[in-house]
């Protein structure tokens, strides 16, 4: 039970800090509750990803695996035809420890911090 009630924790302070970084970037994404994933639009980027001849979720998806080596999924991938939505899963924390209550989200950091250089560079 007290993993469990950790793991809720846990996962509720990533996300929280995660949202709250993508939507200063202009991204909208959607709130999570009790998924460790949320879908990213990036609606507010269209003309300057088209001028990347960036034109669907799919082409933006492997443009950042691609060339900035963030993993997301297509939104397509999930039935979303709406261009620029993708997929973001917020788990990549390491080094938990429920007995001293703490963990290490670097990782989640690091792809926010790469992501936002990226599209303030747009």
């Amino acid at each position: 039970k007290k993993y469990l009630e950790f793991q809720i924790l846990m996962f509720s302070n990533v996300s929280k800090f995660a949202l709250q970084k993508l939507k200063s970037c202009n991204i909208k994404c959607t709130e999570t509750q009790g998924a460790y994933y949320t879908l990213l639009d990036f609606e507010h980027y269209r003309n300057k990803l088209v001028a990347l001849k960036i034109h669907n979720s799919d082409d933006l998806c492997f443009y950042l695996a691609e060339k900035l080596g963030l993993i997301t999924v297509s939104g397509l991938a999930f039935g979303i035809c709406k261009p620029f939505v993708l997929r973001y899963s917020i788990i990549d924390i390491k080094d938990i420890d429920v007995a001293k209550k703490s963990f290490n989200f670097q990782p989640v950091e690091n792809f926010l911090k790469v992501l936002k250089t990226w599209l303030d560079s747009l």
